[in-house]
């Protein structure tokens, strides 16, 4: 008997290739494969396009260069711009395919050349990154990789977090810190480590780069902590609806009185937080499930064993936070 149409979700058959060529975030990485496998697919990763049923690009090059020979015309294709690169020189080199886009903001859709697209956060699998909260062993937490800009004199929000982070009650994973004199630098973080320091947390300090404040897209910390009970202050310039967010600076980190006033309980923060990406997650799956619907119909591909080595590989070399 012939299949339905909407019966796309063959988990012994369809694949799904995630591709980043721009390289990786292995923590929008590891919420994708939770995604499309719950959505019937069986998840493997690459650097560049090779046969699958589903391609799934995370990063790409702004240029838009993209290699697609070995793809078939009719494979759908599925574009998450939340770095906060325009898709539109992308979409160019993709013009015969089926495109969707799921955008964070309308500031990176598409003019023409897609499928489907929607305003959407990637989706976020709450079970990896939620932990029990535990009693408050650091107030203020900054995880992330320096970030590098060429000019940090026109980034007045660096400055303050700067000086934040050398206080003396502030403690700092991730690479390139040591020369900025900050207070505690535990140096690099595993990933998994992550919700286990922010479980621990009562403020993580975040900081964006210009381009991604412009094109309103967010950061892993933005889930990462409150889903642990974290509070997360930010750059007063920050406008995003997640519990858990507070756009306020830096240069009040001192006020304790109007950070008690401001701040919710942690328990409070993480709830809010739960129900926030929970109600994401199944909002995402609508959204993908209608953009698979207006594609042409899977074909069916083996997942190639070379993706499955490059996987292992990556998670080996690249399995610490970059944030």
């Amino acid at each position: 008997m012939k299949r339905a149409r909407n019966e796309i979700y063959d988990k012994t058959k369809k694949t799904c290739l995630i591709i980043g060529q721009d390289g990786w975030d292995l923590d929008v990485l590891i919420n994708l494969t939770f995604f499309y496998n719950e959505l019937g697919f069986r998840v493997t990763i690459a650097r560049e396009p090779m046969p699958t049923d589903l391609l799934v690009i995370q990063r790409f090059c702004p240029n838009g260069n993209i290699s697609t020979h070995m793809l078939s015309p009719n494979t759908p294709i599925h574009i998450f711009p939340y770095v906060g690169y325009s898709p539109e020189p992308l979409l160019r080199h993709l013009n015969k395919f089926p495109v969707s886009i799921f955008a964070p903001s309308e500031n990176l859709m598409a003019k023409n050349g897609f499928v489907y697209q929607t305003v959407m956060f990637p989706p976020v699998y709450v079970p990896f990154w939620k932990r029990k909260i535990r009693s408050s062993r650091y107030k203020f937490v900054h995880i992330g990789n320096l970030k590098k800009i060429e000019n940090n004199s026109i980034w007045p929000e660096w400055s303050e977090l700067v000086q934040a982070l050398q206080a003396k009650n502030a403690h700092v994973w991730g690479k390139g810190w040591g020369k900025y004199n900050v207070a505690t630098w535990h140096g690099k973080l595993l990933l998994s480590k992550v919700p286990h320091i922010y479980a621990q947390t009562k403020y993580a300090l975040g900081l964006m780069y210009p381009y991604q404040v412009r094109m309103k897209t967010i950061s892993g910390r933005f889930w990462q902590a409150p889903l642990c009970g974290a509070a997360v202050i930010c750059e007063k310039n920050i406008n995003v609806q997640i519990p858990g967010i507070f756009p306020i600076g830096f240069s009040c980190l001192n006020n304790d009185n109007l950070l008690k006033n401001l701040i919710p309980d942690r328990y409070d923060i993480q709830l809010a937080a739960t129900e926030f990406w929970e109600n994401q997650w199944n909002d995402c799956k609508k959204k993908v499930r209608e953009s698979l619907l207006r594609a042409p119909a899977l074909e069916g591909h083996s997942l190639p064993i070379a993706s499955a080595i490059f996987a292992f590989i990556l998670l080996i070399k690249e399995g610490i936070i970059y944030a």
